[in-house]
């Protein structure tokens, strides 16, 4: 039981990742950061915070890497310079970072660093965030630095349900056959012809309507009992092709009616087109050149 108890700590420590929280991952380089904005500190205290989170105080090694530190120092909004990892303390004018390589000249303000008793280095916010040296007894805010693989990767969401979304076609018409979703416009600004109403209609995008089913004429002749008008409204029915061959406008057949007694059949012959009136709710052949209400359809998805 003591050996299993100890392996469990083992992978406890292992997978412990609560150090890696509040840093920012650099896709590039793999390296991780963290400002330390929580209080100022002197050089030596930022540089054994850094050390206690598994860290360095920060080393830049490339202008890229520079330019995402840089970012990030700006985007904390610190309002104050903030220590690097740089430092010439074992010998003036050799600048090293913590772990002993070489400082490189990548951000140092012109005429910088100074052969003088300032030993570290911070990034300048006065002046674009570039590199100065100071007194390290001096605090400021610092940055800390994770080598690579130090954090683990975040950890992989599995992917989202395939289930296709409930169809949304707020409060229009959806076709049970096809399953998309119309809407209606009537056109009860003014009273045009059928040609007319059939321009303005497919202006919008949209066709005078068509009716293919009792469960659609169902649910349009509710739009038309809660406008409030009672007169007569175009619908995109046409035998002006073929007398009694009824047809919608994109030319196909209609199928499904609902006309008054008589209607639809053979009358006078330039009654050519299909209207329905609001208050019997029924359809009736009508002459196209009378300037009447009318009702637009369109797909919504």
């Amino acid at each position: 039981m003591r050996g299993i108890l100890s392996f469990i700590v083992v992978l406890g420590a292992l997978f412990d990742t609560g150090h890696c929280c509040n840093y920012t991952l650099d896709p590039k380089t793999g390296h991780s950061y963290r400002v330390l904005n929580d209080q100022k500190r002197t050089w030596n205290d930022a540089k054994l915070k850094c050390q206690s989170e598994e860290a360095e105080l920060a080393s830049i090694r490339t202008a890229q890497e520079w330019q995402f530190v840089k970012d990030l120092i700006v985007n904390s909004g610190v309002d104050l310079h903030v220590h690097l990892g740089g430092t010439d303390v074992e010998q003036e004018g050799k600048w090293l970072w913590t772990d002993g390589s070489p400082v490189s000249n990548i951000s140092w303000i012109p005429g910088f660093p100074l052969k003088r008793s300032n030993n570290c280095m911070m990034a300048n916010k006065d002046v674009s965030w570039n590199w100065y040296d100071y007194d390290c007894g001096v605090s400021l805010y610092a940055l800390c630095k994770k080598p690579a693989r130090t954090c683990p990767p975040a950890p992989t969401c599995p992917p989202a349900p395939t289930c296709p979304p409930a169809p949304t076609c707020n409060n229009g018409y959806v076709d049970s056959n096809t399953g998309h979703c119309y809407k209606y416009k009537m056109l009860d600004d003014t009273r045009r012809t059928w040609n007319e109403a059939k321009s303005v209609c497919e202006a919008w995008g949209a066709e005078l309507a068509s009716i293919r089913s009792s469960q659609e004429w169902q649910f349009v002749k509710e739009l038309i009992r809660h406008s409030g008008i009672v007169d007569y409204f175009y619908l995109g029915g046409t035998d002006v092709e073929q007398k009694n061959t009824w047809l919608w406008t994109d030319g196909s057949p209609v199928s499904f009616t609902d006309w008054t007694t008589d209607d639809g059949r053979v009358r006078k012959p330039d009654f050519n087109c299909i209207a329905a009136h609001s208050s019997s709710l029924l359809w009736y052949d009508v002459t196209c050149n009378y300037q009447r209400y009318a009702m637009c359809k369109y797909t919504y998805n």
